[in-house]
Parts: structure tokens; C-alpha cells; sequence
């Protein structure tokens, strides 16, 4: 057997899973444009620093699926958020709530905890402030939500062009 034609009998091989790697990552790609989300979460940060007892929360689950990215990408509709925030001084354990949100389609949220007194445990969630997502169409990010069978709701929200801040308080926590 010529030495040639073992290595071209290996390098066969490679190349197809080169071309099957290839095709699967146009797929997946493809498949990424289709799918919602195009909203997002911001923790674990506190937009107004200069307003007193605000502090980071950390977002654990999403409608009981936990989360580990951040900023944290979710689709738009009816969720329940379970939040972490922080403990105060002379606790070890965070206080974790739960508080259900209306999330728009193409909407950044900056979310922080809200505390009476710095010593205080219990909290409130505030949306410190709302921003339009760059580059997203409402529109099209509802009919990807309804392609991916999330149960996104049909009704849009207007995006206005500059920050809008809105609180929570009418949120009960669960």
C-alpha cells in the first residue's frame, strides 16, 4: 500500500466532518435569528447610584428556569422573576422574592432593590429605568416569539425614543 493513499484515505474523513461542522453551525445560526428573545434583564448593577438604599438584585430564575447570564435575555410577555438581593450587615443569606412582570418586546430593564433603611432585609423591586433594545423591531420580535411557540402576546408597546422610568410598586411579591 502506497503511503499517499493512507493519508488521503484520513484526511476524507476529516473533511467531511469539516463540512457536517460547517452545515450545523449555519443551522444554528439560522436557527438563532428565528427565536425570541430580543429583551433583556440588566442585574446585578444599580443604574442610580446616588439614590439611597438601592441596591443590586440578582436575577435566579425566569418562570422557574434559572438563569446565569447577564445581562439576562428573555422574551416578551408574562413572566415570574425570582430575585436575589444582597443581605444587609449581620445576615449571611440573601433575601429571595418573587414579583411577576410584563416584559415588552425590545426593551433593556434596569431592575434593583429598593430598601427602606440600609439595616432593613425586606425589599422592593424597582425598574430603574426602561431603554429601547438597538436595531430590534418590535414587530418582527413578536412574530419570532409566536414562531418559537413561546406564548409571547400579540399587543405591542409603544418604545419611546428616550429613557423612561418606571417603579414597580404595584408588583406583590409572591
Amino acid at each position: 500500500m502506497h503511503p499517499s493513499s493512507s493519508i488521503a484515505g484520513s484526511v476524507l474523513p476529516l473533511r467531511r466532518v469539516v463540512r457536517l461542522g460547517a452545515a450545523a453551525l449555519v443551522v444554528a445560526t439560522l436557527a438563532a435569528c428565528t427565536t425570541a428573545p430580543l429583551s433583556y434583564i440588566n442585574d446585578r448593577q444599580v443604574y442610580y447610584k446616588a439614590v439611597l438604599n438601592r441596591y443590586p438584585v440578582r436575577v435566579v430564575s425566569i418562570d422557574g428556569s434559572y438563569q446565569t447570564f447577564n445581562p439576562v435575555p428573555v422574551a416578551p410577555g408574562e413572566h415570574l422573576l425570582t430575585l436575589d438581593a444582597a443581605p444587609v450587615a449581620g445576615f449571611s443569606q440573601p433575601t429571595q422574592k418573587q414579583y411577576p412582570m410584563t416584559i415588552a418586546p425590545c426593551t433593556r430593564y434596569y431592575i434593583a432593590a429598593q430598601r427602606t433603611s440600609p439595616l432593613t432585609q425586606d425589599w422592593n423591586l424597582v425598574v430603574e429605568e426602561t431603554w429601547p433594545v438597538a436595531g430590534c423591531d418590535p414587530a418582527k420580535e413578536i412574530e419570532k416569539a409566536k414562531i418559537a411557540g413561546s406564548g409571547a402576546s400579540t399587543a405591542s408597546s409603544a418604545i419611546e425614543s428616550r429613557p423612561n422610568v418606571a417603579s414597580v410598586s404595584s408588583a406583590v411579591p409572591r
